[in-house]
């Protein structure tokens, strides 16, 4: 089976729209394309394709934790173009939900990971700060990985990746090409998301040598179990229950 889609260009990035939603096109500027859609409502884009066939084994499902962060979308596309998310109209206008705050607890936050000591630092892409996991929720750190870009970041998810035959969110705050992501797994579920990392993967033990207290002036681009100060940059410990569930 298949299904027919339009490929739409918004904020310099491609999505595919299910050609039934789509009455009309009509171009609106010389820079825009205006959609009827629909139950009578529009959609501005940049560019629009003519009507193409995705075959239904194209289709990648959305991890649960992409599919919570990004509410309208239906899945993602493994077309000749690369990956592509699948939308519906709802998607460009998400509803407004509140942002979570991190959780920063004290060090015992550590012990809520279940880990036995043998851990693993990463170096946040694009910042000084330094992720602390434990080894066992580390599974893969992907060089150069390709990646399918999001117009904008949605509470730090910049990004879709396709990993063992599904689409998962890559968390961020980079706009650059993500040199390495980290594939994590979260401690009371077995889904996975990405991170955005830079340089290599330190082993360590924990406790750490020169931890100190909590980072108050730093903002971590994902919920956290805990944030410190380690060598003078700050070192967080992330929620990957609350990334990938």
């Amino acid at each position: 089976m298949s299904q027919q889609f339009f490929l739409v260009e918004r904020g310099g990035v491609v999505y595919a729209l299910p050609s039934e939603l789509v009455t009309g096109v009509e171009r609106f500027t010389s820079s825009l394309v205006r959609l009827d859609l629909a139950l009578g409502t529009s959609l501005e884009v940049e560019r629009i394709s003519m009507p193409i066939e995705a075959p239904t084994e194209a289709a990648r499902r959305l991890s649960p934790g992409a599919e919570r962060a990004l509410p309208g979308a239906l899945g993602a596309l493994r077309l000749p173009q690369g990956l592509v998310l699948a939308v519906e109209p709802a998607f460009f206008t998400p509803p407004v939900l509140s942002k979570r705050p991190p959780r920063l607890e004290n060090v015992e936050a550590w012990g809520a990971t279940r880990a036995d000591g043998d851990a693993m630092l990463l170096r946040l892409a694009g910042s000084s700060a330094r992720l602390l996991l434990p080894a066992a929720q580390v599974l893969e750190v992907i060089p150069h990985p390709e990646v399918m870009r999001l117009e904008e970041s949605r509470h730090g998810l910049v990004a879709l990746l396709e990993w063992q035959g599904r689409a998962v969110p890559v968390y961020g705050f980079t706009d650059e090409a993500p040199a390495r992501v980290a594939l994590v797994r979260g401690t009371s579920s077995p889904e996975v998301c990405a991170i955005m990392i830079e340089e290599r993967v330190e082993r360590t033990r924990w406790p750490l040598k020169n931890l100190h207290g909590a980072v108050p002036d730093f903002a971590p681009p994902v919920p956290v179990r805990g944030a410190f100060g380690y060598e003078g940059q700050p070192l967080l410990i992330p929620d990957v229950d609350l990334l990938a569930a």
